[in-house]
């Protein structure tokens, strides 16, 4: 697993947060600097089955037992799919980003490593922020 970079990490902010979550979830971060620091601290594990399958904001779970065909028939249109089976195939990719709320968790970025993950059978860590 590798460090998202400050480019990177501005976009999670401003576009996955600022642009599709921060109606749903207001009061979440302060700012960039507290979105960072919450990142920083945050639990960062597998999901169970059962979360997974439940995770709001995602269709990932559709992917479960899929493969490479139908990851690229799903993602190739808008994402190098080669480049991110490469980076969870060596571990180097950046964690999804969860925002857990009341016990519901709702996926913040990461759609694609999540789901393309789910269909090669890939372990993937994920960040969860309690908001």
């Amino acid at each position: 697993m590798r460090d998202y970079t400050p480019a990177e990490m501005d976009w999670e902010y401003t576009v996955e947060y600022l642009k599709y979550s921060f109606n749903r979830f207001p009061l979440a971060f302060a700012s960039r600097e507290d979105f960072q620091a919450q990142y920083d601290a945050a639990q960062c594990r597998q999901l169970t089955l059962a979360e997974f399958q439940q995770l709001g904001n995602s269709m990932a779970a559709s992917g479960l037992g899929k493969d490479e065909k139908w990851v690229r028939k799903t993602f190739s249109h808008r994402r190098d799919v080669d480049r991110v089976m490469t980076q969870l195939r060596t571990g180097e990719y950046c964690p999804p980003i969860i925002l857990e709320q009341n016990g519901h968790l709702h996926l913040m970025a990461g759609q694609t490593r999540l789901a393309t993950a789910a269909a090669l059978g890939i372990p993937i860590n994920v960040k969860i922020i309690s908001v």
